[in-house]
């Protein structure tokens, strides 16, 4: 089947793209070296399935797997868009037809395989990677406004009146109650086969790009056979849009797949103890998008308390002054099966002992449901941005008598979107105005079970210190400065920096 394109027509039909020679080649070693064992429903079997269809011109030029590839990979974006509703195989009348979410599904496992391939630079870690129960709904329900349009395409919001006015329409709450019912029939269309018709499912492709970026990962993964990586360019991009596609992509550490453990200060040498926690690869994903560019370089794990331990001293050793950061905390629960609600925060400027609030708007709170807590938050990640509301967008306070002790993000003086206190033990949620955030845990207070923070973006000072600061003595003798506040005594040497021990101080 794979056959040779040298006598493919030079004049392709309106709407197909002409392969480069390096695409030519991928799509002939794809062909020919495919996996025929590969009859689960993955994407490889889809993307086979599409390029060799049987059609009643299938001796044509027109309609040989190049052309198809070019619909696929058009520039057009309602070429494309048609052409992977073809791939997907959603019309009812196709041979073999299936469903939606099964399709997005098959998506969601090669497009993240192919993320994770990309970042460590070994074929064989991406086999380890595992889908998390809330993506796929996640990735289906990513397009709200067009749902909205879908269902409701008369809705008095989407109109405009000659004032060029918006028409407000029903009550928040209503709607809010709508767009829920719109998710669940799209839920359930996606479940169904042919339940997503053709203008639906441009509606929903061209408004959702969380599933345009997974897509093209997902075409060069099944397009990169082996014996292409052997052949073509280290830095081959053969999709147009994937090299956009991964740089929204974190570039974690290669030992996230392999197993090894990423040093965080007190393991053991040489003992594999590593283990994904709270920060998945399909997590990962999901927050990169929403990051800025620079913070979307390597992530490395500075901190986690199933192997440095619930120390609040060892926390703030890795999280001050450090740079941009990723904290994530799960809660305790108290009977078995209950759901853990696990919550976090994007922290864009350095952490700082400070009695006042600092940090910039670039802050973002976020929760993760993977489908326990029911009704109440819909499954995958929900981030909240700030709103201008305050300025109260991080807190780090410690070894003080009179204000919070332990690390706050956005809402008042005990009162935090999210809360850690300095004992280590206790957390907290709140709604919050500096991020128009509900509670994100399942109660006010709660114990902990686990942390984790990830430095996303180091800082830039060339000082001593962690991140490249260098404390002053009072800093760095954080329990001598408490004893000084203790006795009302006045802290001379807060401006000091701390006397750097060398080789030289011994000679």
């Amino acid at each position: 089947m794979g056959g040779s394109f040298s006598g493919l027509s030079r004049q392709l039909p309106e709407g197909t793209r002409r392969l480069t020679l390096e695409e030519k080649q991928a799509l002939e070693a794809f062909l020919t070296l495919r996996n025929t064992q590969e009859k689960d429903g993955s994407f490889t079997e889809y993307l086979l399935q599409y390029l060799t269809a049987a059609t009643a011109t299938s001796k044509s030029k027109s309609n040989s797997p190049a052309r198809r590839l070019g619909l696929l990979l058009s520039d057009d974006k309602h070429v494309r868009a048609d052409s992977v509703f073809a791939l997907a195989r959603l019309g009812a009348d196709t041979q073999s037809a299936g469903t939606l979410r099964h399709f997005i599904e098959s998506v969601c496992v090669s497009g993240l395989k192919q993320f994770w391939r990309g970042l460590t630079a070994s074929p064989e870690a991406a086999s380890s990677v595992r889908l998390d129960g809330w993506v796929v709904e996640w990735v289906l329900l990513q397009a709200k406004d067009a749902l909205e349009r879908i269902y409701n395409p008369g809705n008095a919001r989407m109109q405009y009146n000659s004032l060029g006015l918006t028409m407000l329409g029903d009550s928040d709450e209503h709607d809010e109650h709508t767009s829920q019912q719109h998710r669940v029939k799209w839920l359930a269309d996606a479940e169904r086969v042919g339940g997503v018709g053709i203008e639906a499912w441009r509606t929903w492709w061209s408004g959702n790009g969380v599933v345009q970026e997974l897509t093209c990962l997902a075409l060069r993964s099944a397009l990169s056979t082996q014996a292409t990586i052997n052949t073509l360019p280290r830095d081959f991009m053969m999709i147009r849009g994937v090299a956009e596609a991964n740089l929204i992509c974190p570039q974690l550490p290669p030992e996230i797949c392999t197993g090894q453990w990423l040093s965080c200060g007190n393991s053991a040498a040489g003992t594999n103890v590593f283990a994904m926690d709270l920060l998945t690869p399909s997590l990962s994903w999901a927050l990169a998008r929403e990051l800025p560019a620079e913070s979307r370089q390597k992530w490395e794990r500075v901190y986690s308390s199933r192997y440095n331990g619930l120390s609040w001293n060892t926390f703030r050793k890795a999280v001050e002054r450090r740079g941009s950061l990723i904290l994530l905390v799960r809660e305790k629960v108290e009977m078995k099966g209950q759901s853990a609600a696990v919550l976090g925060a994007y922290i864009d400027s350095e952490l700082e002992r400070s009695p006042s609030w600092h940090g910039t708007s670039q802050n973002l709170l976020f929760s993760v449901c993977y489908g326990e807590h029911g009704q109440t938050q819909p499954l995958g990640v929900t981030v909240y941005r700030t709103s201008g509301f305050n300025d109260h967008y991080q807190y780090l306070n410690y070894s003080t008598k009179t204000l919070p002790n332990g690390l706050g993000i956005g809402g008042q003086m005990g009162h935090f979107g999210l809360w850690i206190d300095s004992g280590f033990t206790r957390g907290g949620s709140n709604t919050a105005a500096t991020f128009s955030s509900p509670r994100l845990s399942t109660c006010d207070e709660f114990d902990i079970d686990m942390v984790e923070v990830w430095l996303v973006q180091p800082s830039q000072r060339q000082d001593d210190g962690p991140g490249g600061i260098q404390k002053s003595v009072v800093e760095a003798n954080p329990e001598a400065a408490a004893m000084l506040e203790m006795a009302n005594r006045p802290m001379y040497s807060s401006n000091l920096p701390q006397h750097r021990v060398d080789d030289t101080d011994e000679q």
